[in-house]
């Protein structure tokens, strides 16, 4: 009878464990992506390098003013052409972050929080540079 009761009693207990955060601990803990980290920085990183580039076109306009706007002064300005240069590094960086985020999700077996967030802060200046070049053309055809 005792054997019976025994039995009983640790069926009970591995069904209803008497503390859940020791069942808690012994899942396997899993890990985030490594490349989703990397395209989130690189995400951050390259909308802060269009900002400063950014920053550096509207400096160079702010001094030589907008009714002197010739493509040769705008040349021999060095902080228009490295703003330019600028995005151009900037739009790399964000196109080597698309790219691990994409690499990111598709690694199993890791949380894929960084990757979604380094595709969607990579994906959102490519979309609003092309929403800026449909209205910079729409607006050249006006003129």
């Amino acid at each position: 009878m005792d054997f019976e009761a025994n039995q009983e009693r640790e069926n009970v207990s591995s069904s209803f464990p008497l503390h859940p955060e020791e069942h808690q601990n012994q899942r396997p803990k899993v890990k985030h992506s490594g490349p989703g980290i990397a395209s989130f920085v690189l995400a951050v990183a390259a909308i802060i390098g269009y900002i400063v580039c950014m920053s550096l076109i509207v400096a160079t306009f702010w001094r030589i003013g907008t009714e002197t706007i010739d493509e040769e002064i705008l040349m021999q300005q060095q902080l228009f052409v490295l703003g330019v240069y600028g995005f151009m590094i900037a739009g790399l960086i964000n196109l080597a972050g698309v790219i691990t985020a994409i690499i990111g999700l598709a690694i199993k077996n890791r949380k894929k929080v960084f990757a979604i967030l380094g595709l969607v802060f990579s994906l959102l200046p490519f979309l609003l540079l092309i929403v800026l070049a449909i209205i910079g053309i729409a607006a050249q055809g006006t003129l």
